[in-house]
């Protein structure tokens, strides 16, 4: 696990000394050191000290991402995994709680429709079916599809760390050049929409947003088309859906859905905390809810960037920048091509998957209501659509539920 410059003002140092010696004090601080799958460590105390002067250019990142995103409010969006359980008439009141279109989950069984944003990323769309889809097809042929789009969710959902799907995007993003003019591959930056998936680490996703906005910036710089903010959308992850206790997806999805808003998305999609048919327009209505409460009524509608200046999300900013950049620039050394055949996310995703399991086994990876302080009232539910891999021509990317 590497390791990360911390540094802390004398008086800080002071603090943490009176504070382990104290005799009523059971924990060190040491103890209270974040991990992350990554092999970030993050501290549990800063002060002004922590963040030297080579951090400063997260304030300049700041103030160059407040000029291309003046006051804009995220774009609310409902999963089509519940509008298709709906009577047109259910369909009807739905759109005018305030979402803008429906987005499907994947290729899972279900008929997607044309609004869903995989089928505008061809290369996330053959990872999942183990096979080149038409779309990828006609990315080969030079052929760049409207409204393009980058999806780490997929990854994410097989299991891939929260440095890892940052680096996925870049790394697609850098792919499309291999097909794509230079005129088109600079249309592409400018139109193509990054989809991230928001867990329960309310303070991480923060950051885990902040972060690829910023790496978004400093590719697009290094591609010639100077530092664009982008547009991200995020989604609560299914990763983390229960079916056993659906009731508790509700908090897990608000705890998403803040974060994501905080965090700076330009859209946010909350998926439906029951895939049971019968619930379907209450599961719509209370998805488009939760984004109302957390815009409307917590008025983070209000706040631009509001972790900036704080030392815990700057540092995990640079943190995870810093992470992804460095996964991004040593994934460089294979072709497209030579990743698919290769198996190389999927491998890497199981990795990430194996390790998830066994933490979620142990109960040191916790998922509340299902493997800690689980209640005897709580509801469950169909389980969560899983897409099923459908091609053989290269390894498939596999996704995992927690609670399967």
């Amino acid at each position: 696990m590497e390791d990360i410059s911390i540094h802390f003002s004398e008086e800080l140092e002071q603090w943490k000394k009176g504070l382990e010696s104290d005799p009523r004090n059971p924990l060190n601080t040491n103890q209270l050191v974040w991990n992350l799958p990554s092999g970030i460590r993050i501290a549990p105390v800063y002060d002004a000290a922590s963040l030297p002067e080579s951090l400063h250019y997260l304030q300049e990142f700041h103030q160059e991402w407040k000029l291309q995103k003046k006051a804009k409010k995220p774009a609310l969006i409902v999963s089509s995994a519940s509008a298709m359980a709906c009577t047109p008439e259910e369909t009807s009141i739905a759109e005018k709680l305030g979402f803008s279109s429906w987005a499907g989950l994947g290729p899972s069984g279900h008929k997607l429709p044309a609004e869903n944003s995989l089928s505008n990323d061809a290369i996330t769309e053959s990872l999942c079916m183990g096979e080149k889809t038409p779309g990828f097809r006609k990315l080969e042929q030079g052929h760049l599809t409207d409204n393009p789009a980058i999806n780490s969710v997929f990854f994410h959902r097989s299991g891939a760390n929260e440095a890892e799907d940052l680096a996925y995007c870049l790394c697609l993003a850098a792919h499309h050049r291999e097909f794509l003019n230079e005129i088109d591959f600079q249309e592409f930056l400018k139109k193509v929409t990054l989809h991230l998936a928001a867990g329960t680490s309310f303070f991480l996703e923060m950051a885990r947003l902040r972060a690829l906005r910023l790496l978004w910036m400093n590719f697009t710089a290094q591609c010639g088309a100077g530092r664009l903010a982008g547009n991200i959308r995020a989604e609560s992850s299914l990763l983390y859906w229960s079916k056993s206790d659906t009731d508790g997806n509700l908090l897990r999805h608000t705890s998403a859905a803040m974060s994501a808003i905080m965090g700076g998305a330009d859209a946010l999609l909350v998926h439906p905390h029951t895939f049971d048919p019968v619930s379907a327009a209450d599961a719509i209505r209370l998805s488009v809810g939760i984004g109302h409460l957390a815009l409307e009524e917590a008025r983070l509608k209000n706040s631009f960037d509001p972790g900036s200046g704080s030392y815990l999300i700057e540092m995990l900013t640079h943190e995870l920048v810093r992470k992804a950049w460095s996964l991004f620039c040593s994934w460089q050394n294979l072709s497209l091509e030579e990743k698919l055949q290769s198996g190389f996310f999927p491998e890497m995703a199981g990795q990430g998957a194996a390790r998830l399991k066994n933490l979620f086994a142990k109960g040191e990876l916790t998922l509340t209501g299902v493997n800690r302080h689980p209640s005897p009232m709580a509801k469950s539910g169909p389980a969560c659509p899983v897409w099923q891999p459908a091609g053989t021509e290269f390894p498939a990317l596999k996704p995992i539920l927690l609670d399967a």
